[in-house]
């Protein structure tokens, strides 16, 4: 696992690169087949990446034993431990987010059926107590692949996006630890959870105090970190003056200035 030390020239994300060793076999035999390099390059932010503890990696065929389509969407909300109950050909262990501040660099073997149609899906965890489970989806990742040729090598591209403040249209668009579809005042919805204390947000997120709710905003650098034409300011809250991805016009009684 490499990741850069700066932004783009363009002020895009951060590139983080998971460089996986993709074993592509006929049938179900792998014999000595030569293993191939699956260079995965997900653009992830600065303030999702440093909340990231480890990183999981799946492949997935496109469709069930019912021949029923199987696609990212499908996939989206999947944690991993329950994304067995999808047509998973072969998943990673868990691949630990090193705090170095150089690139670096991280091979997983994994093997997978040539020729077949898969999804690739990628996730960045961390432990999160106060969700009773096993922990909480920094970042989710996931793009569809037509079939991996034997004995071939190329690079493979997804976006992986933080799930805090990710767009949505109802409650299950969102992750399991996130348990609302915030629309008023969120043009395009925003996926969150309400708090009302300090430490009471997921990692990645803020506790912050709007006009009518307080709820947990996407932690980021700079505009580049948010969707939707979202702005990156600094807003009150429980969790003190943090900055979040909000609209632009979003409650202007709670911004705060970061020297407070």
């Amino acid at each position: 696992m490499r990741r850069s030390k700066s932004r783009s020239t363009n002020d895009q994300p951060l590139w983080l690169i998971l460089s996986t060793l993709i074993v592509a076999c006929v049938a179900t035999a792998c014999g000595n087949d030569a293993p191939r390099l699956l260079q995965l390059e997900m653009t992830l932010g600065d303030e999702s990446f440093r909340y990231v503890e480890n990183f999981r990696v799946a492949a997935i065929r496109t469709r069930d034993d019912r021949q029923q389509a199987i696609t990212c969407d499908t996939v989206r909300i999947q944690t991993f431990a329950n994304i067995k109950t999808l047509p998973v050909v072969a998943t990673s262990d868990d691949i630990p987010r090193t705090s170095g501040g150089e690139p670096e660099t991280l091979t997983v073997p994994l093997k997978v059926p040539a020729e077949v149609p898969l999804l690739i899906a990628v996730e960045g965890r961390a432990q999160w107590a106060k969700a009773g489970l096993q922990g909480h989806v920094v970042t989710r990742g996931c793009k569809e692949h037509g079939g991996f040729a034997k004995g071939t090598q190329e690079d493979f591209f997804i976006n992986a996006h933080a799930t805090v403040g990710k767009a949505c249209t109802n409650r299950s668009d969102c992750e399991t630890t996130l348990d609302q579809c915030f629309q008023t005042q969120f043009p395009g919805g925003y996926c969150s959870r309400a708090c009302v204390a300090k430490d009471e947000c997921p990692p990645g997120s803020a506790c912050v105090s709007g006009s009518t709710t307080t709820l947990c905003a996407r932690h980021c650098t700079d505009a580049s970190d948010c969707e939707g034409g979202f702005d990156c300011n600094f807003w009150n809250g429980p969790d003190g003056c943090s900055k979040i991805c909000a609209p632009p016009d979003w409650s202007p009684s709670t911004r705060c200035n970061q020297q407070q």
